[in-house]
C-alpha cells in the first residue's frame, strides 16, 4: 500500500514537473505566429483590424503585447483563430477574457441555429495558453489538432 501510494505522488510530481517546466519561445509576433500556423488551415481567413479586440473584451489589456485574429471568407463558415501575447505572467488572464468571448460566439451561434455543417465547430472551440501566447479556435476537429500541433512545433 505504501508502494503505491510512493510510485502515485512520484508520477504526479513528474508530470506537475515537466508541464510547468516547459518552455516556449516567446520571441515571434502574435501575427508571425498565426501567419505560420495558419498554413496547416483548410479554409481562406481575413485578417481582423486592431479594433477587434474591443469584440473580445471592453478595452485592451495593459498585458496586451499584440494579437491577430483571423476569419473565415466563406459565408456559411464560423471557422476563426486568434492568437494573442501577452507579458509573462499574464497568459491566465487572457486566457480568461478569451474563454468567456468563446462562450459568448458559442451562444450565438447556437442561438441563430448557424448551419448544421458547422455546428461541430462550435462544440469543438479551445483556447489554450502556450508560454506568453494564448490561442483560440473555431475549427473542425481536424484543422483544430493541426493548428494546436503547428503551433507547438513552431514555439517549441
Amino acid at each position: 500500500m505504501k508502494t503505491k501510494i510512493t510510485v502515485a505522488i512520484t508520477v504526479l510530481l513528474t508530470c506537475a514537473l515537466f508541464s510547468c517546466n516547459q518552455s516556449y519561445d516567446n520571441s515571434l509576433s502574435a501575427r508571425e505566429l498565426a501567419d505560420m500556423a495558419l498554413s496547416s488551415t483548410a479554409s481562406e481567413m481575413t485578417a481582423q483590424d486592431d479594433d477587434f479586440i474591443l469584440e473580445i473584451c471592453d478595452q485592451k489589456p495593459s498585458y496586451l503585447i499584440d494579437f491577430a485574429c483571423y476569419k473565415s471568407n466563406a459565408a456559411k463558415s464560423i471557422d476563426e483563430i486568434g492568437v494573442f501575447k501577452v507579458s509573462d505572467g499574464k497568459s491566465d488572464e487572457m486566457k480568461a477574457l478569451i474563454e468567456n468571448y468563446v462562450k459568448n460566439r458559442q451562444r450565438v451561434y447556437r442561438s441563430m441555429n448557424y448551419f448544421p455543417a458547422e455546428s461541430m465547430k462550435i462544440d469543438l472551440a479551445r483556447v489554450k495558453a502556450f508560454g506568453n501566447y494564448v490561442v483560440y479556435s473555431f475549427l473542425s476537429e481536424k484543422d483544430t489538432e493541426q493548428l494546436y500541433k503547428q503551433i507547438r512545433d513552431i514555439i517549441k
